[in-house]
């Protein structure tokens, strides 16, 4: 008998909301979504069977989830890291997105903002 490989991931047991990627509505708490699933990178980032999840995500084309420590978008493609901090973009539209929270946009903003004054 062969254990699946299910039985040994690290999110076993953990809420499945974890899980779904966050979506992106005005007005909703988006940096406390966010920071919920950056909790699931980290479990993720410890998995010892994150190479099997990953195989099984790209196999059975997730969407709208985190699996394997990829944020997959609700078309099913993978998000991309934050124009400002690097850290993947976890919205549903993940893959359109430039920032990861708001934090990271007012940031980039502000950055940008200073290096065009400084410049003049």
């Amino acid at each position: 008998m062969t254990i699946d490989w299910r039985h040994l991931a690290s999110c076993l047991g953990t809420p499945g909301s974890l899980w779904d990627t966050p979506p992106h509505k005005p007005g909703s708490d988006r940096d406390q979504l966010v920071l919920t699933a950056r909790k699931a990178f980290a479990i993720c980032a410890r998995c010892p069977v994150q190479s099997d999840c990953r195989a099984d995500a790209e196999e059975h084309h997730t969407a709208g989830v985190i699996q394997a420590g990829i944020a997959y978008d609700s078309a099913g493609i993978p998000s991309r890291a934050c124009g400002h901090c690097g850290h993947q973009i976890v919205a549903r539209n993940g893959a359109l997105a430039k920032y990861c929270s708001s934090a990271c946009s007012n940031l980039a903003e502000y950055q940008k903002a200073r290096t065009e004054r400084l410049a003049a």
